[in-house]
């Protein structure tokens, strides 16, 4: 998915080894993922909208 390339999008998975922890996904592509401190802030990072099928 092109819209993956160079933005990381925060998730609401917590990391159970770290309790400031959140997983990140994106930037390479949307397999690929870090984890980061929930206060962390950079430019590329944000949340993406969910997006539902309306039928």
């Amino acid at each position: 998915m092109w819209n993956w390339f160079g933005a990381v999008s925060w998730t609401a998975e917590p990391v159970a080894s770290r309790a400031d922890g959140r997983v990140c996904r994106g930037y390479h592509g949307p397999i690929y993922f870090y984890v980061n401190t929930v206060d962390h802030r950079h430019e590329d990072i944000g949340w993406r909208p969910v997006l539902e099928e309306i039928l």
